[in-house]
């Protein structure tokens, strides 16, 4: 579960918490999601910087935090200092055995200093949204017979659920190669997966031997988009062969797509390419 503080000043206007907003950070989602959890520093009376911070039931020994100083702001890098002087405090308050920020690249002031005060990438993450109507996708040859379902489907299939259970606890695991999440019980993953999917698209693919050989996962964004989030497949090219069919899909309903993956998904799926052609911003994951 999430552990809160409160705010120095709950009264105060989050919406000047940043007074000259950046484009696409990581900050402002982490602002609306966990409130109680921001604080501002205001040495010269307006507000020069903002850090919140907040928990994850599957990583419950890792401080995640979002910075921002304005950079008009004087005196910066003694903010810096300060500001991550707090965090520190704070994730041995909760007993917290590492320090995680994650930003677009390129990386802002306070988080190309961290680089200085001992963090390390973790991993990066290509973000795009697509319009499906002009995605190409080439599929490897698969002559294998298949079956593709959705979600809701497995739902009435129990050994069918289970093998969507492991196959995406395991993708989740290889979207974080750095540091493993904590182990979870197959009944409270199931718990915190599913209500996150794309529930109508189809996202598995069965072989004509009852057993999953590919998932491609879309989690909910809006009512006419989905956010591609979890990938893996038992059989080489059976996640490129159901994530074609899924464009197809998409583009006969409509529905737009965004894709948030690590390079090694997007070669997966074969789309290192027109990633590459794409307006795409590259998420980067630090460590202390």
């Amino acid at each position: 579960m999430n552990r809160r503080m409160v705010n120095d000043n709950p009264t105060t206007n989050k919406k000047l918490f940043i007074p000259q907003p950046p484009d696409d950070r990581e900050i402002f989602w982490a602002m609306q999601r966990y409130p109680d959890n921001v604080k501002v520093y205001h040495p010269h009376g307006s507000i020069d910087g903002t850090s919140v911070f907040w928990h994850n039931r599957l990583w419950p020994n890792i401080l995640f935090f979002a910075v921002y100083v304005d950079p008009k702001a004087m005196d910066r890098h003694f903010l810096f200092h300060r500001i991550l002087d707090d965090l520190t405090k704070l994730a041995g308050k909760f007993s917290d055995k590492h320090l995680v920020t994650s930003d677009y690249d390129p990386q802002h002031d306070f988080n190309q200093w961290l680089h200085q005060q001992g963090f390390t990438l973790m991993d990066k993450v290509h973000c795009a949204t697509l319009n499906p109507d002009g995605l190409s996708i080439t599929t490897q040859n698969f002559p294998t017979s298949t079956q593709e379902l959705t979600v809701s489907e497995a739902l009435n299939h129990p050994e069918l659920l289970s093998q969507l259970l492991t196959m995406s606890w395991q993708a989740y695991r290889d979207n974080h190669p750095s540091l493993s999440p904590a182990t979870v019980s197959t009944h409270d993953w199931q718990a915190l997966l599913l209500p996150e999917l794309v529930s109508d698209i189809p996202s598995l693919l069965v072989n004509d031997s009852g057993n999953l050989i590919a998932i491609s996962l879309l989690a909910k964004s809006a009512q006419t988009a989905g956010k591609l989030w979890l990938v893996n497949e038992s059989t080489p090219g059976a996640a490129n062969r159901l994530f074609a069919n899924q464009v197809t899909w998409l583009k006969s309903y409509q529905r737009s797509l965004s894709i948030c993956l690590p390079q090694v998904t997007l070669k997966l799926l074969g789309l290192t390419e027109q990633m590459a052609m794409l307006k795409t911003t590259t998420y980067e994951n630090f460590l202390q």
